[in-house]
């Protein structure tokens, strides 16, 4: 792997773990999913889902090794995959980026309970019930973001991306 692609890897972690960070201390609101959905749509999916595998780590490292950050090791990198493959879908077609972004970020607060179903099948009912209030609602305010953010920071990155040179 050169060093360039790491930089990227490294800078794109990086930007998840700050935007993850700014977000966590305002309630239902989270922008990692757009910012994943964009690398991954922009970015070669190696890079993408790496990144997303730094992310959870330095994530795992800062905030500790517990069921939900363990689930974000398994999550960001599986929606890195998923958009990469979808990015012909969603680049210029809004609706759809829209719809993918509220799906992830929807089950991004619901599929973090499911380590729970070692400990009890009911325990984790009750999780995912008593979370699907403001699964709906991160879910929403995660579709906004699309609607208005995504293209404009996606025509950013690609102008970005032209400036690295391999």
């Amino acid at each position: 792997m050169k060093a360039s692609q790491l930089t990227r890897i490294a800078i794109m972690a990086c930007l998840q773990y700050v935007v993850f960070t700014m977000f966590s201390q305002i309630l239902y609101l989270e922008a990692v999913t757009l910012i994943t959905l964009l690398f991954a749509v922009v970015f070669p999916l190696k890079e993408s889902m790496l990144a997303s595998a730094v992310f959870a780590l330095i994530n795992m490292l800062t905030r500790g090794i517990l069921p939900w950050t363990i689930m974000y090791l398994v999550l960001f990198p599986c929606y890195s995959f998923t958009a990469y493959h979808l990015r012909n879908l969603l680049i210029g077609r809004n609706e759809w980026t829209i719809c993918i972004c509220f799906l992830f970020s929807f089950l991004l607060g619901q599929l973090v309970d499911l380590p729970f179903l070692l400990f009890s099948g009911k325990i984790t009912m009750i999780y995912m019930l008593m979370g699907l209030k403001t699964s709906l609602i991160q879910g929403f305010l995660s579709a906004c973001e699309a609607a208005f953010l995504f293209d404009p920071l996606y025509r950013q990155l690609i102008k970005i991306r032209g400036g690295f040179t391999e």
